[in-house]
């Protein structure tokens, strides 16, 4: 057998070899593919003191046919041919595990965490978002937040005033705004832009015991969004300015441009400096009209927009006028 031979022969038997193992280890020979298990656990939100169910669904094999185990930190609750649902009550922080074993060995398990929550924080930045917005006014270096506790047994969290809010902001307990119906708790925020921990208890007056609420906030940068202006149509808030904007449907223009996530009430507080091609423009307002004076040119127009009650709030963006003809 020469040389070409004996590396053909090679090939063909690791081809070989190749497809059957492939073969052997296919989806048929995956004893999980044969199943399908679907859960449904109400309600999906539970709170303290609900009543939840759990249903184990199978397709591949007869319920009947199939042994459930339903356990609770290693102590079984429950267990049985055919015993897919389980139902209790939640009082804490739970997490119950389910094992299946089907008539034909295959073995499924699946595991279900519950933390019930009677209070939980929602926040609002007081940060200025330019009109038709599609966003929350998100938390910048020196703005305020607003958070409130959401006490999620009562029909209406907002004006309950019965229970007694401890709030804490990392390790420092905030005693002067904690106390009964303090339900909201206003931050403000510093030049370095830190992201304290918020924590609120909550009781219910006369009673011991008590629930508690975490929350972080992320901090965002602050930033500048642009429109064009166009003397028929008005603002086209529908799109935005990209860095490269082309100008050649029209001989004049105008560019809005609006901050974002400023702690400011109106776009109005903010002060504006405009450049073109680095030299300062006379204008102190979120709009600036120019016109075209020739084709196949290009400048740089640049914008600073500045909280003048702030030290770290501002930002420079730049865009490149394009007035190549197509």
């Amino acid at each position: 057998m020469n040389f070409f031979s004996k590396i053909f022969f090679i090939f063909v038997f690791i081809l070989f070899f190749s497809i059957n193992t492939f073969a052997a280890t296919g989806p048929e020979e995956i004893p999980e593919l044969k199943e399908k298990v679907y859960y449904n656990v109400s309600p999906s939100r539970p709170k303290k003191g609900d009543v939840i169910n759990i249903e184990a669904q199978m397709f591949g094999t007869e319920i009947k046919n199939s042994s459930f185990i339903w356990s609770l930190s290693g102590k079984v609750l429950k267990e049985g041919l055919g015993e897919n649902r389980f139902s209790f009550t939640l009082s804490e922080k739970t997490k119950i595990t389910l094992k299946i074993t089907t008539s034909g060995g295959v073995v499924i398990e699946k595991s279900f965490e519950f933390d019930p929550k009677k209070v939980v924080i929602i926040w609002e930045s007081k940060t200025y978002t330019p009109p038709v917005y599609k966003g929350k006014p998100l938390y910048s270096k020196e703005s305020s937040l607003v958070l409130n506790a959401i006490n999620l047994d009562q029909e209406n969290p907002l004006t309950n005033k019965k229970n007694n809010y401890t709030w804490k902001v990392d390790t420092t307990v905030k005693g002067n705004d904690s106390g009964v119906g303090y339900v909201s708790y206003v931050h403000k925020g510093d030049i370095l832009g830190l992201e304290p921990l918020f924590t609120v208890k909550m009781s219910e007056i006369g009673s011991r015991q008590e629930d508690q609420a975490v929350l972080r906030v992320q901090s965002f940068p602050t930033e500048i969004i642009s429109y064009e202006k166009l003397p028929l149509l008005g603002v086209l808030f529908n799109k935005t300015l990209k860095s490269n904007f082309r100008f050649n449907q029209t001989n004049e223009t105008t560019i809005v441009s609006y901050p974002v996530n400023y702690s400011l009430l109106s776009s109005f507080s903010a002060i504006y400096s405009w450049y073109i091609n680095d030299v300062k423009v006379n204008s102190n307002s979120n709009e600036l009209s120019f016109k075209k004076t020739k084709d196949d040119d290009k400048s740089r127009l640049t914008l600073d927009i500045n909280n003048p009650t702030s030290i770290l709030q501002n930002k420079t963006t730049s865009y490149i006028i394009d007035t190549t003809r197509k």
